[in-house]
């Protein structure tokens, strides 16, 4: 399933809670994209950008929900640009 982007240029980078620095940092740069568990496990959302004070605003799918704390996130997927992009 983490593969179903590889047609869109990124690679698959790793899955686990990376530090909030790191996100921050690389979503601000736009060096690469999170997808982020949430809800206890329940629903995933894209990672936009940080919005500050632990909070990054998202695109949530299933939910009118804007953001959401790093702190409430669970398993974290990352997403690196790959050279044909």
């Amino acid at each position: 399933v983490w593969s179903a982007v590889d047609p869109l240029g990124a690679d698959f980078d790793q899955e686990n809670h990376i530090p909030q620095s790191d996100i921050e940092n690389n979503v601000a740069n736009c060096k690469s994209a999170y997808i982020a568990n949430v809800l206890n496990g329940a629903h995933w959302v894209l990672l936009t950008s940080y919005k500050g004070n632990g909070e990054f605003y998202v695109n949530d799918p299933g939910f009118s929900t804007t953001t959401y704390e790093y702190s409430g996130m669970g398993k974290i997927v990352q997403y690196d640009r790959n050279s044909t992009i």
